[in-house]
């Protein structure tokens, strides 16, 4: 899967952005009447953390494979792994 690599961190001057640590753009939100300015910060939060925990899910998902009446936890793993990956 290609995405932007880097470290992904809500801007720093414009709390809706999400870029690299090298400044690449990742991200751009912006704050409507129908999207609190809080939850549209809260949302850059969330963004900015996808490339962690995708990569932690498919570690975790790999010892979750491996322990015995975990099944429904590696479905739901796997189904948002595959939605991660647009699949």
């Amino acid at each position: 899967m290609n995405y932007t690599s880097g470290h992904w961190v809500v801007n720093k001057y414009n709390q809706y952005d999400v870029c690299t640590t090298d400044g690449r753009m990742v991200s751009y939100q912006t704050s409507y009447e129908s999207l609190p300015m809080e939850e549209a910060k809260a949302n850059a939060s969330l963004i900015s953390a996808s490339p962690d925990l995708y990569s932690s899910l498919k570690e975790l998902l790999i010892i979750a494979e491996a322990t015995p009446g975990a099944q429904c936890r590696v479905n739901r793993a796997r189904a948002a792994i595959a939605k991660a990956e647009g699949r």
